[in-house]
């Protein structure tokens, strides 16, 4: 009983001493702008999207963007089965993409972005 009484106090005084403006801001975040898009089937639109960091400024790291319901990620904009031609599929490396959305199906579809490790650019 007093190791878990121990280790109940040890994690709240940790949980406790953290900074809350710290741990209450992301440090990377998203915007998309428009935040949303309304296109009938075979309409195309803009949409751009930035990686932005703590202090609202392009973080300079690479992201990909896909359709959250393709069967996979890929880099080529007419993949099989795709809801969404996305053109380009890529950030440039300062994290900021202007891409063309192509809706090749009906119904609600979304966008995603996933970053892209920094060491993967850096020469070894």
């Amino acid at each position: 009983m007093k190791k878990l009484l121990s280790i109940l106090l040890f994690n709240l005084v940790f949980t406790w001493a953290q900074d809350e403006s710290e741990t209450g801001k992301d440090s990377m975040h998203f915007v998309f702008e428009p935040n949303s898009l309304f296109l009938q089937v075979g309409e195309t639109g803009k949409v751009n999207i930035k990686l932005l960091n703590q202090d609202n400024e392009l973080a300079n790291i690479p992201f990909t963007i896909y359709s959250a319901t393709d069967p996979g990620v890929g880099p080529i904009p007419t993949w099989p089965g795709t809801s969404l031609n996305i053109s380009p599929r890529a950030s440039d490396s300062t994290g900021l993409a202007n891409i063309i959305v192509k809706a090749t199906r009906p119904g609600s579809l979304s966008l995603k972005v996933r970053s892209i490790g920094v060491s993967a650019y850096e020469s070894p």
